[in-house]
């Protein structure tokens, strides 16, 4: 019996001893997870940083610089080649679309403004329904109906872009729009 207390005793102590490693490792991989993600961080804004100022040479250094001399693009002696290049971004403000739709329409664009007629019935109201779908103006009167305009921001882009090019003014502001202009690299 003596052999078996002896026996646990000694298990019990290389388990706690175990356990202690098993601590000791635990503590070490805590760690060094925790100056992973600090050096991830640091990694993270560094980039953030240089990418920021990749942007402000691609996008005013370099078009300063190029609307300084007047040129459009230029090749250097290793093939790189830099071009000035715009983008149209757009986003029509919701508040902004019936004036849009007027001014497409007044311009001779308005093929492309969406429009719908949206009539409410209530519950019980077969027969006003039956009646609209016979004549439409005669319900139209009777105040139950509202209409929207719309206009597909990618159809308007596209043709923005087409009169801009032609060199025409466009109320880019009206329709939310704006052109960023950047310069365009490619290296050989």
């Amino acid at each position: 019996m003596t052999d078996d207390v002896l026996a646990r005793l000694e298990a019990e102590e290389a388990r706690e001893k175990g356990d202690a490693d098993a601590m000791e490792v635990i503590r070490i991989l805590a760690d060094e997870r925790a100056a992973l993600v600090a050096r991830a961080e640091e990694l993270t804004a560094e980039l953030k940083d240089v990418g920021q100022r990749i942007r402000d040479i691609e996008e005013n250094k370099l078009v300063t610089a190029l609307d300084a001399v007047g040129m459009d693009s230029f090749t250097l002696d290793n093939g790189m080649t830099f071009t000035l290049d715009r983008e149209l971004h757009m986003s029509i403000p919701k508040k902004n679309t019936d004036e849009c739709a007027r001014w497409l329409t007044i311009h001779q664009y308005g093929d492309i403004v969406s429009r719908e007629v949206r009539v409410k019935f209530g519950a019980g109201e077969e027969n006003e329904f039956v009646e609209f779908a016979k004549v439409l103006d005669h319900t139209k009167a009777c105040g139950r109906y509202e209409t929207t305009r719309s206009m597909h921001t990618g159809r308007v882009k596209s043709l923005f872009k087409g009169l801009l090019d032609e060199g025409k003014d466009v109320p880019l502001k009206l329709f939310g729009g704006y052109l960023r202009r950047y310069v365009n690299i490619k290296t050989k």
